[in-house]
């Protein structure tokens, strides 16, 4: 169960992390 939870806080942390730089590129560009 503990491995599973790490997965999921590793894939929403990278998430985040792309949405991040998508919306900095976003503002960038406009």
């Amino acid at each position: 169960m503990r491995y599973r939870i790490d997965q999921a806080i590793r894939f929403l942390t990278i998430s985040a992390g792309l949405v991040g730089l998508l919306v900095y590129a976003v503002f960038h560009l406009l």
